[in-house]
Parts: C-alpha cells; structure tokens; sequence
C-alpha cells in the first residue's frame, strides 16, 4: 500500500509538470506597452524565471525587459517577454521530460525486481538487457536536464537533479549485488 501511495504522487508530479507546461502553452495574450514600468499599478508581476513572479515596482521595471510586446499568463496580472516566455516553455519542456525519464527508471527498476524475486529466469536475460539499455538511454537524459538547470542558473533544480542521479548511481549497484546473490543462491 505504501509503494501504491508513493507511485501516485510520482504519478500526480508527473502530471502536475505536464499541466504546468500546458499552461505556458496558453499564454498567449499580447500586451502592447511603450514602456514596462507603465504597470506598476494593479499589482502586475513579471516572470523572471519557471513559476517565479517578481511585482512590477518602479525600481525594478527597467531592469526586466526593454520590449514593447509582452505575453500575460492566462487568469494572471502576470506576463513576460517573448524571450522570456520561450526560455520558461524550456524549462517546462525539461520538468516534464525529466519527470517522465525518472517513472521510466522506477518502472525498470520494480521491473528487474519483479523477475528476480519470482525466479523467472527464462526472462533474467531479457530483464538485465532492457536495464542496461535504460541506463544508456535514461541516465544521459538526467545528466542532460541537470546541465540545462546548471547552465541555466537554477542551482537549486541542478544540485536536485546531481543528488538523485548519485543515489540512483548506489541504488542500481545494490540492486546488481542483489540480483548476483540472488542468481547465486540455490532455489
């Protein structure tokens, strides 16, 4: 039951991503300003980065954008330049694919556990090859999406990202030294 539970917020985190992309994708209202600090009034934020509204004062106007053309976030006082809003739908795009590469490991993961634990030999094979082929197409995804969060500024994301790739790093070599006993161990 406990496994259930933790797979569903794994799940619903999943989907959350998806949903907070989406959203970008509906930004689309085009606001023609001369000048940014013109919005000062009615509580109006910029988006300096993903899900990070900063309000419009007159201090910091200048300083987020010198265009005339602006997108407001659906249902929001909040919007963002053109540049702004591409590099935001990037950093969205890396949630959700992050977020999806991870259900893959775990699924590969519970899958590997499943076969040993059954004694399904006939499909041990089968079962070790599809792991080594998920970290050699999986992990450099992670490793990717860590560098973008690095690249990018948000160290918070990277070093998220560096923490659970090492973890995982220790977890697949238990799971090798498990699945050795295992294979060793008579029936």
């Amino acid at each position: 039951l406990t496994k259930a539970i933790c797979y569903g917020f794994i799940v619903y985190a999943f989907f959350g991503y998806c949903a907070n992309l989406l959203f970008f994708f509906l930004a689309e209202t085009v606001i023609q300003i001369i000048y940014l600090c013109d919005l000062t009034y009615n509580n109006w934020s910029y988006s300096v980065d993903i899900n990070e509204y900063i309000p419009i004062n007159n201090e910091n106007c200048i300083a987020f954008s010198t265009a005339n053309e602006f997108i407001q976030f659906k249902d929001l006082n909040a919007l963002v330049d053109q540049n702004g809003l591409l590099e935001i739908i990037r950093l969205g795009w890396i949630d959700v694919i992050n977020s999806g590469v991870w259900l893959l490991v775990v699924i590969v993961i519970e899958i590997n556990i499943y076969i040993v634990e059954k004694s399904l030999h006939r499909l041990e094979l089968f079962s070790k090859n599809i792991s080594n082929l998920s970290k050699y197409a999986l992990y450099p995804i992670l490793f990717f999406n860590a560098f973008y969060w690095g690249i990018k500024g948000d160290f918070i994301d990277f070093w998220d990202a560096f923490l659970w790739l090492v973890a995982f790093v220790f977890i697949e070599l238990n799971i090798i030294e498990w699945d050795d006993s295992k294979s060793l161990s008579p029936n």
